[in-house]
């Protein structure tokens, strides 16, 4: 019995972990992609070498 209701708990906290942090993941991962091909992309740092 404490078998099955450890098991039922683990199933509830992963799909709450899954729900969650994968909404968070999306929701910030995302928009700081596009914000780093869109600096990334920018001339000047085309250019400019860090190596110099």
């Amino acid at each position: 019995m404490a078998s099955s209701m450890i098991g039922t708990t683990l199933v509830f906290v992963q799909q709450q972990l899954i729900r969650y942090v994968c909404s968070a993941w999306i929701l910030f991962g995302v928009p700081g992609c596009l914000l780093n091909v869109i600096l990334l992309s920018r001339r000047q740092l085309r250019i400019t070498s860090c190596c110099n």
